[in-house]
């Protein structure tokens, strides 16, 4: 099993390129943050950013959930990880993960081009 984690700012394309992604793969799973209602949302994402941006608000456990149903228990530990350390701003991505990353998609691309090349590193 791959687990392709895409990350963008919002509005940046991100549910367009998990759509065609899925519409490739027809075993593909798909969590989507904004599907779930969280205990600690943040209303004011303004001042929630202002404030230092806390990203440890919210309680994930809905999603924490439904991603063990389908991957199983030995994804624990990897989400306990992303959870408290890995979920950082988008800035924050180029420093903490992007050196670290398997694979970098420039999101500039248009959507067919990236879809083709998260295929091609599926395969």
């Amino acid at each position: 099993m791959k687990v392709i984690a895409v990350a963008a700012v919002t509005a940046g394309g991100k549910t367009t390129i998990v759509k065609e992604i899925a519409k490739r793969l027809p075993n593909a799973q798909s969590f989507h943050f904004d599907a779930y209602q969280f205990e600690g949302e943040v209303d004011d994402f303004y001042q929630w950013v202002q404030d230092g941006a806390d990203y440890n608000v919210w309680n994930l456990a809905p999603l924490e959930k439904d991603i063990i149903k389908i991957m199983g228990e030995e994804i624990r530990g990897n989400l306990k990880g992303y959870l408290e350390y890995e979920r950082v701003a988008y800035v924050q991505m180029f420093k903490d993960i992007q050196p670290s990353s398997d694979y970098v998609i420039d999101g500039t691309k248009n959507v067919e081009t990236i879809v083709e090349e998260i295929i091609d590193i599926v395969k």
